[in-house]
């Protein structure tokens, strides 16, 4: 019995989890990925589409629209620039369906600050232009 177990073993190398590979690994992922759905802590409920888009939105709004500020300042690539806007776009667009008015008004204000509508600008009796940036 002692030579089988050694032979067994000599044979087909234990493999640790982390050392896995290709299908050996995927089969065991799944297997614990069976064992933990048997508990209790593993029932998956199942919820109509939607039902947290409000919630997340909410959260998530204020650091999407700083990220996408700055890469709509920093790039320099047009791709990344369109796609930027198209982000503003999104995030207008799903602002405008909730009715958040203050979502809006943040993301106006956040694409102001790349323009001169939020300057005063003046001109000099010698023809220099020059130009007051505040955002009140």
């Amino acid at each position: 019995m002692l030579e089988d177990l050694y032979n067994a073993i000599k044979n087909e190398e234990i493999v640790m989890p982390d050392e896995q590979s290709g299908l050996v690994k995927d089969n065991y992922v799944w297997s614990v990925l069976l064992h933990r759905g048997a508990t209790p802590e593993g029932v998956f409920l199942h919820l109509p589409p939607g039902s947290y888009d409000h919630d997340l939105f909410t959260m998530s709004w204020g650091p999407t629209i700083a990220a996408l500020s700055y890469v709509f300042d920093k790039s320099l690539d047009d791709n990344i620039i369109q796609k930027a806007i198209a982000g503003f776009r999104k995030c207008a667009m799903i602002a405008a369906h909730y009715g958040f008015s203050d979502v809006f008004d943040n993301l106006i204000i956040s694409l102001c600050k790349f323009t001169t509508l939020s300057s005063e600008v003046r001109f000099t009796d010698t023809g220099m232009c020059t130009a007051n940036f505040s955002w009140q």
